[in-house]
């Protein structure tokens, strides 16, 4: 979750909800638990300036209304701490690592990267988001972006170009012609 200077407040509190709203929704309940182990394993990160500490919080298991709505509850709650510029590819990062042990034996890993911006111009070193996609494909680990169409509006076809990447991640399913609809 994007908590850098660009995000508004609505906007912040747009993506929580966003995401609460997800986690509680019975289509997406019914997915978990026809999956191959019934449940899933979820973290919240936010993110701004590369330079700023990431925040996360502990890994939850989800796998009924119960436990769904304990964790979209800590979304709602979730407080900002984040600022500064727009740092995706150091996001990207923090997300792989927030992989390594987390106690899990998941059979797929996934990072969810929303925002409102493209990749600030950085200060200092900096990875882009790019060289951080292809790190995660590298590890089997598709990444998908969720965009706030606010302040750039070319942003989601810069999030299919640069963040957007791996085996069956946002932008990347194959787009069938109007007549095989």
């Amino acid at each position: 979750v994007d908590a850098s200077h660009s995000i508004d407040d609505r906007e912040y509190a747009l993506q929580l909800a966003g995401i609460a709203a997800a986690i509680r929704d019975p289509g997406v309940l019914a997915a978990i638990r026809a999956g191959a182990t019934g449940r899933i394993g979820i973290a919240l990160a936010t993110w701004g300036e590369p330079r700023q500490p990431k925040d996360a919080t502990p890994w939850h298991l989800v796998h009924d209304a119960a436990s769904a709505e304990r964790f979209a509850r800590r979304v709602e709650d979730h407080r900002r701490r984040v600022g500064g510029g727009t740092g995706i590819g150091h996001a990207v990062l923090f997300c792989i690592d927030l992989f390594k042990g987390n106690g899990l034996a998941g059979k797929r890993r996934v990072i969810d990267i929303s925002g409102d911006g493209s990749e600030t111009a950085p200060r200092d070193w900096n990875v882009t988001p790019g060289q951080a996609r292809q790190a995660a494909v590298a590890r089997g680990i598709p990444v998908n972006g969720l965009v706030l169409l606010s302040d750039e509006a070319d942003l989601d076809a810069y999030y299919e170009a640069h963040v957007i990447g791996g085996a069956g991640a946002f932008g990347n399913r194959p787009r069938l012609s109007p007549s095989r609809r």
